[in-house]
């Protein structure tokens, strides 16, 4: 996910305690997975989702407005 901010917020469908969460910097998460390299550009606010590593990204409008989204912070 983009951000209104512009900092990417990236997760999986695997729960993860809060404790364990980190900032990163994107290149840790290229290490990880070389394949996030070739995520396309996400306009701010909206979010990008595929099935699996290496599948096809598709990029989905915001959750929430910018409006609500700051009001929730």
């Amino acid at each position: 996910m983009m951000d209104y901010d512009g900092d990417w917020i990236c997760y999986s469908t695997t729960e993860v305690p809060i404790e364990d969460v980190a900032v990163v910097h994107r290149s840790h998460l290229y290490r990880i997975d070389e394949t996030l390299r070739s995520a396309p550009k996400i306009p701010l606010g909206h979010f990008a989702k595929r099935d699996h590593r290496g599948a096809a990204w598709g990029i989905f409008p915001p959750e929430m407005t910018r409006e609500e989204w700051e009001e929730s912070e």
